[in-house]
């Protein structure tokens, strides 16, 4: 394998490298510039991230080509299925809905779209095809409830309503009836209630003053959380230790 091109030297191939936009030229870039420089062409193509033979063949590309050669091409476009008329038709069969009589159903799927597609146009879709044919020609999917073809709308046109109204509506009569309830009670038992409050306030104020006496007693023992982390302890301070020579006599 040969990677000769008279006019670059493996410096140049590096700052083409380093000044190239895509990633995957600049790696061959990289590699080419290893083998000019006299390395192994296994490692440089290790280095790069690609087998011995795909270098291989990229040197080819290179040397006919030069750098503008090691881009990847653009891959070629498949022809469309169908063409500017039938999908123009097709956008209209799509907003018109099915046909009951015809159709057999009362709004479209991929998979009726997709017979109606055979069927019309002489064209054999996937499902998928047909999923992403909807979402290029600006439709979205919609799940509405079902109705049936033959029901009245002047009769159920008036009862619908709507859930964000309807939970509204129910939300306030419970609140409504709670309340008329508990003013209610209020008027007919005005002791029981009046006790009641009391004794409800009273539990309040000794449930605050236990933990009250419980932070004080903690803080007096000394076991209230102080702003040391456990997991880091203080390093207990040593004590020097004093030590003597010579006799009791020259001590004292």
């Amino acid at each position: 394998m040969s990677a000769s091109w008279a006019e670059l030297t493996a410096e140049d191939l590096r700052g083409a490298a380093r000044t190239s936009k895509s990633v995957s030229q600049a790696r061959r870039c990289l590699a080419i510039a290893s083998v000019l420089e006299g390395r192994r062409r296994g490692d440089a193509a290790e280095a790069a991230g690609m087998q011995r033979q795909t270098l291989r063949d990229w040197v080819h590309r290179y040397n006919a080509e030069g750098v503008a050669g090691l881009l990847d091409r653009p891959n070629p476009m498949r022809a469309r299925l169908l063409g500017p008329e039938q999908l123009a038709e097709f956008d209209r069969i799509v907003e018109a809905g099915p046909d009951v009589a015809v159709d057999g159903v009362v709004r479209w799927r991929r998979v009726d779209l997709r017979l109606v597609v055979k069927r019309r146009f002489g064209v054999v879709m996937a499902e998928r095809t047909i999923g992403d044919l909807l979402h290029e020609r600006g439709f979205r999917h919609l799940s509405v409830r079902p109705r049936h073809p033959r029901c009245d709308e002047a009769v159920h046109g008036g009862t619908k309503v709507g859930l964000s109204e309807r939970g509204l509506t129910t939300a306030t009569g419970f609140i409504e009836r709670e309340t008329d309830k508990f003013l209610a009670f209020w008027a007919d038992h005005p002791f029981e209630m009046f006790f009641g409050m009391v004794f409800l306030l009273a539990a309040l104020y000794m449930s605050l003053k236990s933990r009250r006496d419980t932070l004080l007693l903690k803080h007096q023992l000394g076991l209230t959380r102080t702003s040391v982390s456990p997991s880091k302890p203080q390093k207990a301070i040593a004590k020097p230790r004093l030590t003597y020579e010579g006799n009791s006599d020259e001590q004292s």
